[in-house]
C-alpha cells in the first residue's frame, strides 16, 4: 500500500491486512492501465501469504503470480516459498512475453528469517557474524543474475527499475538499532545509461509512487500521502512503531507519545541518538507537532471514510 498507492501504516496493525485493507485505492497499477499498461505482482510465497493476492487485485494488478503459478517445488525454501534466484530468473522469461508497456512487481523472500540459502550455494558466500549475511550474499547474487538476465531483453533499456527494502535487518551497526535507523533503507530507482546521482533529502516509501508518476511525466490528479523526490516542497517522514509516533525532517527527529513531544535528536550530528535536544527548539516542536496532528488527522479521516483515491 505504501509504495503503490502512497497510504501509510499508521497503526498497530498494517494497513494491509487491518479492516481498511479492502478499501477503494488508486494505485499505480490502477493510474497506469489507463495509458495501456499490463501489470504484474510477483510473489514466491504460497498464494494467500501475507494478503497480497487480495491486496494486488484491489490495486488493480492484471496477473498475480505466486508459487502456485510458478509450479516447481523443487526450488521450495521449505518455509517463506520460492528460493529467489529461480523465481528472479523465470520472472524475467514471463514478463517478456506480455506486450509493452508493462508495469511488474516482485516481492523477494531469500532475505528474510530463517535466511534459507539453497544447498548448493552452502560455502559460496561469506557467513561473517551475523546469522543473516550469507542469505544477504545470496538475494544479492540472485538480484545479479535477475539483472544479466534482462539486460538480453530488449525491454531493458527502456525500463525504469525501482528496488526498496520492506525493512531494515540485523546489523552490527548501532545505528540500525536506534528510533531512525531502524527504519533507514535504501531507495533507488535506475534506467540504463543514465548518469547515478544521489539526492540528499528524507524520502520515504509513499513517494515512490509520486516520483514514478513524476519520472513517467503523468500530468493526470491523483490520490497520494507522499511526493516526488523531485518536488521542490520536502515535507516531514511520519512512521508508527506503537504506541510511538516519529518524524524526521532533514536534520531533526521528533518522537511524539499521545501527540507530546517525549524525545528530540539531531540524527544528522547525533547519529546514535544520545543527546537529546528536547526542549531546545520550542517553536520547531510546535510546528511539527502541528504537522503531525494534521496528517494523522487526514490520514484517519480518509482511511476510516474510504475516501482513500482521488474525489473529482
Amino acid at each position: 500500500p505504501a509504495i503503490f498507492a502512497s497510504i501509510p501504516s499508521l497503526s498497530d496493525n498494517p494497513y494491509i491486512s487491518s479492516m481498511y485493507g479492502n478499501n477503494r485505492v488508486e494505485a499505480l497499477p490502477q493510474l497506469l492501465k489507463k495509458e495501456g499498461y499490463t501489470s504484474a505482482f510477483f510473489h514466491g510465497a504460497t498464494n494467500g501469504s501475507m494478503n497480497f493476492n487480495a491486496f494486488a487485485k484491489c490495486a488493480g494488478y492484471d496477473i498475480y503470480y505466486g508459487r502456485t503459478e510458478f509450479n516447481n517445488d523443487t526450488h521450495y525454501d521449505g518455509q517463506w516459498g520460492i528460493f529467489d534466484e529461480p523465481f528472479l530468473v523465470n520472472m524475467v522469461s514471463e514478463i517478456s512475453n506480455y506486450q509493452t508497456p508493462f508495469l511488474t512487481t516482485v516481492f523477494t523472500l531469500s532475505s528474510h528469517n530463517p535466511y534459507k540459502i539453497p544447498s548448493k550455494y552452502h560455502h559460496k558466500f561469506p557467513k561473517g557474524n551475523l546469522e543473516n549475511l550469507e542469505a544477504l550474499g545470496y538475494a544479492d547474487y540472485s538480484l545479479r543474475q535477475f539483472f544479466n538476465e534482462a539486460k538480453k531483453k530488449d525491454w531493458f533499456n527502456n525500463t525504469l527499475f525501482v528496488l526498496s527494502a520492506d525493512h531494515t535487518a540485523i546489523s552490527n551497526d548501532a545505528f540500525y538499532n536506534n528510533a531512525v535507523g531502524q527504519y533507514a533503507i535504501p531507495i533507488l530507482f535506475y534506467k540504463a545509461n543514465q548518469e547515478p546521482s544521489v539526492i540528499n533529502k528524507p524520502m520515504q516509501q509513499i513517494d515512490i509512487m509520486p516520483t514514478v508518476l513524476d519520472i513517467l511525466n503523468y500530468d493526470k490528479p491523483y490520490y497520494a500521502f507522499g511526493k516526488s523526490m523531485y518536488s521542490k516542497k520536502t515535507d516531514p517522514i511520519i512512521y508508527f512503531n506503537g504506541p510511538y509516533y516519529h518524524l524526521i525532517n532533514d536534520s531533526l527527529t521528533y518522537i511524539f507519545n499521545d501527540y507530546q513531544v517525549v524525545e528530540a535528536y539531531h540524527y544528522k550530528r547525533d547519529s546514535t541518538l544520545s543527546q537529546s535536544i528536547k526542549g531546545k527548539y520550542k517553536k520547531e516542536e510546535i510546528e511539527n507537532t502541528n504537522y503531525l496532528k494534521a496528517f494523522i488527522q487526514s490520514y484517519n479521516n480518509d482511511v476510516i471514510t474510504n475516501n482513500t483515491h482521488y474525489k473529482k
